[in-house]
């Protein structure tokens, strides 16, 4: 069943301009399923009927519907309970009042509706309409509500799975001051949590290496500490208390309440010409419809378009542009800040707090509780990414499976990782390695280029620019810092392991002659 109003979007315009109200192909009783119907306005009253939901409701249980006749629900009103909050949201006094949208229902039967409805405010929207309140079925639905919208594709084509222009999410203030302060005394572990010095920019960091005394984290570019919330006084971003990655509070007495698509101040955008052509699949659990629960936030010229979610995407805050995504399942309780462009995401992307510019990757399965800062670009990831925390501008690298709890400092470009690779600490300016499979507990200085590491190497210290060489398998158990040959020598080292265990380093002089220096395992 089609419904379409000849030269206006609002049916109460018609009755003013003496226009046509066409009904289409609708196949049902009072009409020819082989014509297109135009009915004049004095036609109308004899098949569209105002009247209230609990009135409809009572025609339908009592089996007194006719069937084709048009019946214009006059008071309806989406009422929600909210997720995380389950607080009961639309009526009026409520915290997040919805607007009474009339909509119009044919009945297919005595007691029955077609599913597509027509509304009057929204007359291009296409919605679908379940006049029960089955909270069985639909997790959000209210007892004493008007029926669930469980779909509506508006005129800008965005294709959600609930009233997105009335159903709105809570997000929260971080509790910053809950967060410990920065003192230069102390020294802090790998992942600790603290805030700066002061309240003047509100800015929470985290170590991605264990930091000795005095390493002031409000430093540009440290090579210790990354911020991941920079604007904790202004932001609300987060739906509840954070677990995954790092533990934070939030401020339970300051929040706001969004749309699906909202200017950051509480106001629909989902009309905006550049907020088009987005889907998000529906959220099922064990045959019982959710709400997604998830916010596109941008308070200047919004940009959300040519985005699809598959089905459990839940619990997500967005802030920016985020254009031509495409995204698997079970994408869950992520944080992504500005700029969400171009990547193509398998299933299973969760726990991510994701900085600026974050665009053109590939990632495979389980992308998992890893803190990502600006300039995530051009990246292939396979499946298992986990746990790992990224700094600044981790660019065009091709990685592996299963490579977790590692630190990536700055500039980490163009390398090429292997599999099973955890909790190495890749430090500043790093690109052109070759890292083969099995590396763990590997802690690099700056400057590490160019390199070719085989497989199954571990527990090994590098120092500032460590580059050209070639570390062969199973080497293991070596602290390379203090070898000068490796950081000043042109030559290409090659460092390898003896059948005696005993670590060599060998590499040709400017005679061509191999020299050796033996390294002892630690």
């Amino acid at each position: 069943m089609a419904f379409k109003v000849i030269s206006t979007d609002d049916i109460s315009k018609v009755t003013k301009q003496k226009d046509q109200f066409i009904i289409e192909d609708s196949g049902q009783t009072y009409f020819d399923k082989s014509t297109t119907i135009r009915l004049k306005l004095n036609d109308i009253p004899n098949i569209l009927q105002d009247i209230t939901y609990m009135e409809l409701k009572d025609l339908k249980t009592q089996d007194n519907l006719i069937p084709g006749m048009l019946y214009k629900i006059i008071d309806y009103k989406t009422i929600y309970k909210q997720p995380v909050t389950n607080i009961i949201m639309g009526e009026y006094d409520s915290d997040c009042p919805s607007i009474i949208e009339p909509l119009i229902l044919i009945a297919t039967s005595t007691n029955t509706f077609d599913c597509k409805v027509f509304s009057f405010m929204h007359p291009k929207d296409e919605i679908w309409y379940d006049i029960e309140n089955d909270t069985s079925k639909y997790d959000w639905a209210v007892a004493n509500g008007y029926g669930v919208i469980y779909r509506r594709i508006d005129i800008n084509n965005n294709d959600i799975p609930y009233d997105h222009k009335n159903i709105r999410f809570r997000r929260y203030q971080i509790d910053y001051n809950s967060v410990t302060q920065w003192n230069s005394a102390n020294t802090y572990s790998k992942n600790a949590i603290v805030r700066n010095s002061g309240t003047s920019n509100y800015i929470i960091y985290m170590a991605h290496q264990s930091v000795p005394i005095n390493e002031n984290p409000t430093v540009s570019n440290s090579t210790y500490w990354q911020p991941i919330f920079t604007s904790c006084n202004t932001d609300f971003m987060v739906s509840n208390n954070l677990t995954i990655p790092i533990s934070i509070p939030i401020l339970d007495t300051n929040y706001n309440d969004f749309y699906t698509f909202d200017d950051h101040t509480g106001v629909d955008v989902s009309l905006y010409p550049n907020v088009n052509t987005n889907k998000i699949a529906n959220n099922i659990q064990l045959s019982k419809k959710y709400l997604n629960d998830t916010v596109f936030l941008s308070n200047i010229n919004p940009v959300v378009k040519n985005n699809s979610f598959d089905v459990g995407c839940t619990n997500n805050s967005f802030t920016g542009y985020v254009i031509n995504n495409v995204i698997g399942s079970e994408f869950i309780d992520n944080i992504c800040y500005s700029n969400f462009i171009n990547n193509k995401i398998d299933n299973n992307y969760t726990n991510n707090i994701i900085g600026s510019t974050f665009d053109n990757n590939v990632i495979g399965n389980k992308f998992q509780n890893n803190i990502i800062g600006s300039e995530f670009t051009n990246n292939i990831i396979g499946s298992e990414f986990i746990y790992n925390i990224v700094n600044y501008s981790m660019r065009i690298n091709k990685i592996g499976i299963n490579v977790n709890y590692n630190s990536f400092n700055l500039y980490f470009i163009n390398n090429t990782i292997g599999n099973t690779i955890y909790d190495n600490i890749i430090n500043s300016f790093n690109s052109n390695n070759i890292i083969g499979n099995d590396v763990y507990g590997i802690i690099t200085g700056s400057g590490f280029k160019n390199n070719q590491l085989g497989n199954s190497i571990y527990s090994i210290n590098l120092a500032n620019n460590f580059s050209n060489n070639v570390i062969q398998n199973d080497v293991h158990d070596i602290d390379m810092t203090g070898y000068t040959n490796l950081y000043t020598n042109s030559a290409t080292i090659t460092i390898c392991k003896r059948t005696d265990h005993m670590v060599l380093s060998w590499w040709f002089n400017n005679l061509n002659q191999i020299e050796i220096e033996e390294i002892p395992e630690i």
